[in-house]
C-alpha cells in the first residue's frame, strides 16, 4: 500500500527534539525524505537520521543557520539537489529564537 506523502520531500528546522523531532520522523512514516536541518550538526540531530534510516525512510541532515540568508539558501538548494526536489517546508526553529511573524516585517525566504 502507497504512504501519502510518498515520493515527496520536505524540509524539517528543529527536528532535533519535541515537536520538530515528531513532525520529522511523521513525515518520513508517511513516506517523505526528510532533509532536517539545524545551526549545529549534533548527536541529537544524527540520531534523529539514523532512526528515520532505521524505519525504512530517506533523511538527510544539513548544516545550516537560518537566520543568515545565504546559509539558509545554500539548505535549500542542498536539500533539494540530494533529494530531488522540495516539496514540503517546515520551519520551527526559527519561531523557538525570533518569536511568531506576525509581530516581523515580511521578508522573502530563503
Amino acid at each position: 500500500m502507497a504512504t501519502p506523502l510518498a515520493d515527496t520531500v520536505a524540509l524539517m528546522t528543529g527536528a532535533s527534539s519535541g515537536i520538530g523531532e515528531a513532525t520529522a520522523r511523521a513525515l518520513a512514516e508517511e513516506g517523505a525524505a526528510v532533509a532536517l536541518v539545524a545551526r549545529r550538526r549534533d548527536r541529537r540531530l544524527e540520531e534523529v537520521a539514523e532512526t528515520i534510516a532505521e524505519e525504512g525512510g530517506t533523511a538527510l541532515v544539513v548544516e545550516a543557520d537560518l537566520t543568515d540568508a545565504g546559509q539558509a539558501s545554500d539548505a535549500v538548494r542542498r536539500a533539494a539537489e540530494e533529494l530531488g526536489r522540495l516539496d514540503i517546508v517546515v520551519i520551527l526553529e526559527l519561531f523557538k529564537r525570533f518569536g511568531t511573524t506576525g509581530h516581523r516585517r515580511q521578508r522573502r525566504w530563503p
